[in-house]
């Protein structure tokens, strides 16, 4: 069978990626988009081959004025960046370019002149680098690559400095190396974080046992978190896992309801009679047991969210009832019910419950978010984040996705003074590159104030 390999397309800083790969004994390919269409042929010709697994690659401005305006590339442009898309891959880009700011002459890291480059001319290399490197493309160009890019499902990755770049690099090609199934940050506050951990030991049991899968659980914890990490054999892929969770949690509801349609399930995946037995028994146990410690979590988090949603209200009644029928509605409406996709919700998404309508509470609209607010920043375990972090999990939460997971993640891993730097630096990545996707659904004010936020929070 042929080895899985990278293909790097553009050059970092020192050559920092090729020699990682390098030394991790993984092969890859090189190739310039510095060049004429028939070496752009070639590079979707190898994006193609099913050996190549990954895509490190970077874009510069003189590439982003080539992509909008070359009528001699207008052909295999659109067709390479999506064969990019459908490749796993990290694609860097200077937020200079983004932004269109002069990038500084001494830190930009700019390509060097490849493979069958276009040939053109200068009265000097300083005046090279001021038509090509340096100078940012105009908006309307930035516009049109950033369009190209989104339709082919190709993300950026910003970064400001090339240590900066070189440290996510690394990350991408160690999670590669590993084979990185998922990684999950969950906050220490979030309803149902004790009982997230011994599902994911369970989730672990299921995947080696029942998927006789090769799978290693590691991760770590701070004190406002723990971060959890799967790796796996070359038969599971990440893209697979939320599927995987999926089968396992109803796998668990049929140990708990019926045991026999359970074991039947194990036989039918060619697990043995004794060991099927075993397996629905102890999982059977663990589950009902989880249940409990679910229900049980639950409630005491409804009341204690009940108590300070009283105290509030109290105060702003001016001397008015509370029904509390309606106030318990309120907070169950917006609580969680206990289960286990719901307990690890970065794995599986959980949904946003609602106010049921026929019910109200007589206070103003203004009061009534802020209310609201008060429930979900308890059960998500978010209160003591600040303005800005709150309105990125909001934005999450409406526009993130299939990503809304991995991106409420992101947010609480960044927001870790202890969570390892070189992952909170893929956090800020992986939020800045969602910011970049919302710029036509986020007012410029807004999207300008959380980028800021962003980069406030660490630099390399």
């Amino acid at each position: 069978m042929q080895q899985s390999s990278f293909l790097l397309i553009g050059s970092d800083d020192r050559e920092f990626s090729a020699s990682r790969l390098k030394v991790a004994g993984i092969p890859y390919k090189r190739k310039s988009l510095y060049s004429l269409p028939p070496n752009w042929e070639k590079t979707i010709e190898l994006l193609e081959d099913p050996s190549l697994t990954a895509v490190l690659g970077k874009l510069t401005a003189p590439l982003f004025r080539l992509i909008a305006g070359s009528e001699a590339h207008a052909d295999v442009i659109p067709r390479l960046f999506e064969a990019i898309g459908k490749k796993p891959h990290v694609i860097f880009v200077h937020t200079s370019v983004l932004e269109g700011v002069d990038a500084d002459a001494y830190t930009y890291a700019y390509d060097a002149v490849d493979e069958d480059e276009d040939p053109r001319v200068y009265e000097s290399y300083i005046a090279w680098l001021q038509n090509n490197a340096y100078a940012p493309p105009s908006e309307e160009i930035r516009e049109t690559v950033l369009a190209l890019l989104d339709g082919a499902n190709v993300s950026l990755t910003p970064y400001n400095s090339n240590a900066e770049m070189s440290t996510l690099a690394a990350s991408f090609i160690d999670d590669y190396e590993s084979n990185l199934l998922f990684r999950v940050y969950v906050p220490a506050g979030r309803l149902y974080a004790a009982e997230a951990d011994r599902l994911l030991a369970l989730f672990h049991d299921w995947l080696t046992q029942v998927g006789r899968h090769s799978v290693r659980q590691d991760g770590y914890s701070t004190a406002a978190g723990r971060v959890y990490e799967f790796f796996g054999d070359s038969d599971l892929l990440p893209q697979e896992m939320s599927q995987q969770f999926s089968e396992f949690s109803d796998f668990l509801d049929l140990c708990a309801s019926d045991p026999d349609s359970a074991e039947a399930e194990l036989a039918a995946r060619g697990v043995g009679r004794a060991s099927a037995t075993d397996i629905v028994t102890r999982y059977g146990r663990s589950v009902r047991r989880i249940n409990t410690d679910l229900r049980h979590e639950r409630e005491a988090r409804m009341l204690s969210i009940r108590h300070r949603l009283e105290s509030e209200l109290l105060d702003i009644s001016e001397g008015g009832e509370i029904d509390s029928t309606v106030l318990d509605s309120f907070v169950s409406s917006l609580t969680p019910s206990p289960t286990a996709s719901n307990s690890i919700g970065a794995i599986s998404a959980t949904s946003v419950s609602h106010f049921p309508p026929g019910a109200t509470i007589n206070v103003n609209q203004q009061i009534f978010q802020n209310l609201q607010g008060t429930v979900v920043q308890s059960v998500q375990g978010t209160v003591h984040l600040g303005a800005e972090a709150k309105e990125l999990l909001q934005l999450i939460a409406s526009h993130g996705g299939a990503e809304a997971g991995a991106l409420e993640s992101a947010v609480h891993e960044l927001e870790d003074p202890d969570a390892r730097q070189a992952e909170r630096l893929g956090a800020k990545a992986r939020l800045s590159a969602f910011l970049l996707r919302m710029r036509d659904t986020v007012e410029a004010a807004g999207l300008a104030a959380l980028q800021k936020y962003l980069e406030s929070k660490l630099g390399v």
